[in-house]
């Protein structure tokens, strides 16, 4: 599942996983060519996603989800453990302090209003990318964003009241916790809190590296999937 204002496209370096395993990228509601303008949290996002489950058929998946895909994923198997086989999170959190909370959503609602579309997307990639001289990178980046400000400041509301650290101990599912050195928007604090709350949990931290790394480590990333997942499937 991908984050904040990101569209499908996210994944595009991912696409070689299917020579191993099925992947199913859903894009959620009020992201990138969805037409749905209402329900923008995290709850809602959660039964949009059990709902594509169910109709698919599939009653056990591998689940990846990045940043807002990441807390996305933590409701899920709160909400229903039994479908997740196994659970990897990427440059996320788990808990937002409130101080920090709300500085972000200030910091994000002035960036929303003050900022063209256009201008959004250049600073996203900014914000995201740590390596800034690399020019495909930058465009694999920019592509991976559909900005949709109204979408921006529901989920933000919603994802960042969260607080899943006093159910992490009780997962027992294998779960790969993945971070950046050099993430801005989600501190690699934020992953050692999540990794050492989990009882069968793992950590790699991806060195000089944004909030991006399936993108801007794409190889590194990927090893680390499938290694993981060749333990857990």
């Amino acid at each position: 599942m991908h984050g904040l204002c990101n569209n499908v496209q996210l994944w595009d370096s991912q696409a070689i996983l299917s020579d191993q395993y099925r992947l199913i990228i859903p894009e959620l509601r009020g992201h990138g060519e969805s037409k749905l303008s209402t329900g923008m949290n995290v709850s809602t996002f959660v039964s949009d996603i059990l709902s594509l489950l169910n109709y698919l058929g599939l009653k056990k998946v591998n689940v990846c989800g990045l940043s807002l895909g990441g807390i996305i994923a933590q409701e899920l198997i709160i909400r229903k453990p039994s479908i997740v086989q196994s659970l990897i999170l990427c440059n996320t959190v788990s808990y937002t302090p409130y101080m920090v909370r709300n500085f972000v959503l200030f910091w994000g609602f002035k960036q929303i209003i003050e900022k063209s579309q256009a201008e959004l997307k250049k600073f996203f990639v900014s914000q995201c990318i740590y390596n800034n001289v690399d020019t495909a990178l930058l465009e694999s980046a920019e592509a991976s964003f559909s900005i949709n400000k109204m979408s921006y400041i529901q989920a933000s509301l919603s994802s960042l009241s969260r607080n899943y650290l006093p159910f992490l101990p009780f997962i027992k599912t294998p779960v790969l916790v993945l971070g950046s050195n050099k993430d801005k928007i989600t501190p690699v604090f934020s992953a050692l809190q999540t990794y050492s709350l989990l009882p069968k949990s793992e950590l790699h931290i991806f060195k000089e590296c944004g909030h991006l790394s399936n993108i801007e480590k794409k190889d590194e990333f990927n090893d680390r999937v499938l290694s993981f997942l060749s333990k857990t499937v």
